[in-house]
């Protein structure tokens, strides 16, 4: 069976059968025409769930994770019939538009957040980890433009000289703040796609010299701007170069009014060939001066027609006797335009992505655009000045905590706008959760909680409630309150008791009323006092009250340090910014990390969570031996051992050279720790799993993991309170170079320290050292092994 995998892009969640299903349109697979393949027509593909997930009997994750417009990786299962396929996951990206969900790149005007001045720059829709290319305005990598011819088609003059005078009133020596020159407002990118100036030149460098290619004689700005002739010619050849651009990406074709043409050259002009295009789509952009493409569009029609569009550019081709419109088929009127996208590759829907030029990683994740998220909303709802009972102070709500750093903060929001945070920023750890409708409760760093509702609260208990107050407790009630005991009542006060009471105080006593005063009892009656009762007796000795205990008196307030959320940090531009390094520079920088030790990976293994592995019997493939290994081609696939393959010591990564061996010599190692400790422990204890083998070289130089003679394991059915037995019964029978019994009491699993075992080998004579590390130290003599609980 042949499995291949590709991206898609969800089109459609109803699964009928309701197991969660989608259908995808992909790349390379599908057409984009929905003509051709309309949503209907693609496969439902099912998703692969997470291992918590039991994806039985309702167990587990039910809810369809995708919407409409989701890049997802598929393969499918069936091969080169790709009718199956199955879903891996979704991927980030940084959409420029709804309508750009399609594997290429455009560059349009971006405004520049930081008002520092508005740049060409490339942006795509695919992952911002893809290789950098420059590429032109239609998303093709720029090869030079030397063989485009400089003539225009016919027409093509009345569309230059309204551009011109649109652009700069036909002045050869423009600029405008932006940076754009000449009559025509060229940018650099279009410079460059002519070959004027030098790939990677942008607006600003346009005043350097040395990013002028000397073309036609032109070797600066200047040059440039007092030639009038190669204007011309400039604008010629962007003329013809866009229009070969546009009927390639199909936004004309040889059926193409005249006016069309001119309109969407012109839109092209101001906004990319992806500008046109998506203009052709239904979704109209504007530049960073915000003038829109349709003004453009309306400028190159009239240029050829003498008269302004009388409906959109979609559906110009009214006046086009090639080409039928579309028509309603119950008014017989031609269809009005809709605001869904008429192609494949996007939401059917219109409604994702919800925002563009931004990455799709989550704004409170990658703290950007904070303003735009429930935390502008929760401080804007903040409750403030509530009154406190028999005083002038108020109380106002604690501060919204918000004060995340990437990557800290990890977040889950769904499509209708709830939202769940585990932040585990240094020092501003929050737990929260938020409904859409505004109710949520909040962790702080302190512990502090914050409970808004913003509908009704019911709380039910079923059997009894406690609550205890170390501090003190204010309630403020602005409706009615009512209280209602079925039995008894107790209320007991060690202090004073104070009552101001607005209004009338009425008392209904079923039984006796009887009322004890160890000091003074004082009564001020503004009216009249009345007594109604059958006897009324006064220093009798009959009063009955006092029955029960005596109150203890006021004990102090408790006082507490006070708490505080922090000030919230910097929030970094939300627009999507290319990574100014070349790679020559970034791959340095990498190679600096790395002969520093900060690449190292030296901390403690995981806690136990792979798999019991399953005992391969390599029938079909033959175990290489050492002097099989390519220097420089090893393949980490080949078994080296009846059980073990390379890429299990390697985690799957690809062996490199390192500490002065080549990447063979290295393998060759790993074989031989595979031989002669690893399938040795294999056969005593099949749960046996590597946690650690072959690491990057680093700061610690007595390391033998990144020689490839060293290994740790867990067992998947040990306790901690087992490795002693193990790691004697293995020193005993092993030949080793060291054997370390490993613990991390400060790190601990259900109240037990985190155990492993190290072992190493080499073919150059084994010392057979055996001890006890604890925390990274040792506490044991050689040759002695000890138990840390």
């Amino acid at each position: 069976m042949h499995s291949q995998f590709y991206v898609g892009i969800v089109e459609n969640r109803d699964d009928p059968l309701k197991l969660g299903r989608v259908q995808v349109r992909v790349f390379g697979v599908h057409s984009e025409n929905l003509n051709d393949v309309p949503t209907s027509s693609l496969p439902w593909a099912v998703s692969l769930m997470p291992a918590t997930s039991a994806s039985l009997s309702g167990i587990g994750y039910s809810a369809v994770g995708y919407v409409e417009g989701s890049m997802v990786f598929v393969f499918f299962q069936d091969g080169e019939s790709l009718q199956n396929p199955i879903i891996m996951g979704s991927a980030h990206g940084v959409p420029v538009a709804k309508s750009s969900f399609v594997l290429n790149s455009t560059v349009e005007k971006i405004e520049d957040t930081t008002n520092i001045s508005t740049k060409e720059r490339v942006v795509s829709t695919v992952s911002p980890s893809a290789p950098t290319t420059l590429l032109d305005t239609s998303g093709k990598a720029v090869a030079g433009v030397s063989s485009v011819s400089s003539t225009p088609s016919d027409g093509k003059d009345s569309l230059k000289a309204a551009l011109g005078k649109r652009e700069s009133s036909n002045n050869y020596k423009a600029i405008n703040q932006l940076g754009y020159i000449g009559k025509y407002q060229m940018g650099a990118a279009m410079l460059t796609d002519l070959g004027y100036v030098k790939k990677g030149t942008k607006n600003r460098d346009l005043t350097d010299p040395d990013v002028w290619t000397g073309k036609n004689g032109v070797s600066s700005r200047d040059d440039f701007l007092n030639n009038s002739s190669e204007q011309e010619t400039a604008m010629d050849a962007e003329l013809v170069m866009n229009e070969k651009r546009l009927t390639r990406m199909g936004v004309i074709d040889e059926n193409s009014t005249l006016q069309e043409k001119n309109g969407y050259l012109a839109t092209a002009h101001l906004l990319g060939t992806g500008g046109a295009r998506d203009m052709k789509r239904g979704v109209v952009k504007t530049d960073a001066n915000g003038v829109s493409g349709n003004e453009y569009y309306k400028l190159g029609y009239k240029s050829a027609a003498g008269e302004n569009p009388t409906i959109s550019p979609e559906n110009v081709v009214i006046e086009n006797p090639n080409r039928v419109p579309s028509v309603d088929s119950t008014t017989g009127n031609v269809a009005k335009q809709t605001t869904k996208p008429t192609y494949g590759f996007a939401d059917p829907n219109g409604v994702y992505p919800s925002y563009t030029k931004e990455q799709d990683t989550n704004r409170l994740a990658r703290v950007q655009n904070i303003s735009k998220t429930i935390v502008a909303l929760k401080e804007s709802t903040l409750d403030k000045g509530v009154s406190i009972a028999n005083s002038s102070d108020t109380w106002t709500q604690s501060p919204v905590p918000y004060n995340a750093k990437y990557p800290f903060n990890h977040v889950h929001e769904s499509e209708s706008g709830h939202v769940f945070e585990v932040d585990d920023t240094p020092g501003n750890e929050r737990i929260h959760q938020f409904h859409t409708s505004g109710t949520f409760t909040e962790i702080d760093r302190n512990g502090t909680v914050v409970n808004k509702i913003v509908g009704d609260s019911f709380e039910i208990v079923e059997r009894n409630g406690y609550v205890h107050i170390k501090g003190s407790v204010n309630i403020t009630v602005d409706g009615n309150a009512a209280i209602h005991v079925n039995n008894n009542c107790e209320l007991e006060v060690n202090g004073d008791l104070n009552s101001n009471i607005g209004g009338n105080v009425n008392w209904s006593v079923a039984g006796d009323f009887n009322v004890k005063v160890g000091g003074k009892e004082s009564h001020s009656i503004g009216g009249d006092f009345a007594v109604d009762s059958s006897n009324v007796w006064l220093n009798s000795g009959e009063a009955a009250a006092g029955g029960l205990p005596t109150v203890k008196g006021a004990s102090g307030v408790p006082t507490f340090a006070p708490l505080s959320v922090g000030v919230r940090g910097f929030e970094a531009l939300s627009e999507f910014e290319t990574d100014d390094n070349s790679q020559e520079e970034i791959e340095a920088n990498n190679t600096a990390l790395q002969e520093a030790g900060l690449l190292d990976v030296n901390p403690e293994p995981p806690v136990v969570s792979e798999p019991e592995q399953v005992k391969q019997d390599p029938v079909d493939d033959k175990i290489v031996e050492c002097g099989m290994f390519t220097t420089g081609d090893v393949n980490i696939n080949e078994f080296i051992s009846n059980n073990y393959k390379l890429k299990d010591l390697t985690k799957g990564a690809k062996i490199v050279d390192q500490c002065g061996l080549t990447d063979a010599q290295i393998a060759c190692n790993l074989k031989a720790l595979a031989e002669n400790i690893l399938e040795p422990i294999k056969q005593l204890y099949p749960d046996v799993i590597i946690t650690s083998g072959l690491r990057p070289m680093g700061s610690n130089s007595k390391s033998q993991h990144p020689l490839g003679m060293a290994v740790d394991i867990q067992f998947t059915t040990k306790v901690s309170a087992d490795y002693l037995a193990i790691a004697k019964q293995l020193g005993a029978l092993l030949n080793y170079d060291q054997l370390i019994l490993e613990y991390r009491s400060d790190k601990r699993v259900n109240g037990a320290p985190t155990t492993w075992l190290h072992i190493s080998y080499t073919t150059n004579g084994n010392r057979r050292n055996i001890f006890t590390m604890n925390n990274d130290k040792r506490i044991s003599n050689f040759g002695e092994l000890k138990e840390v609980k």
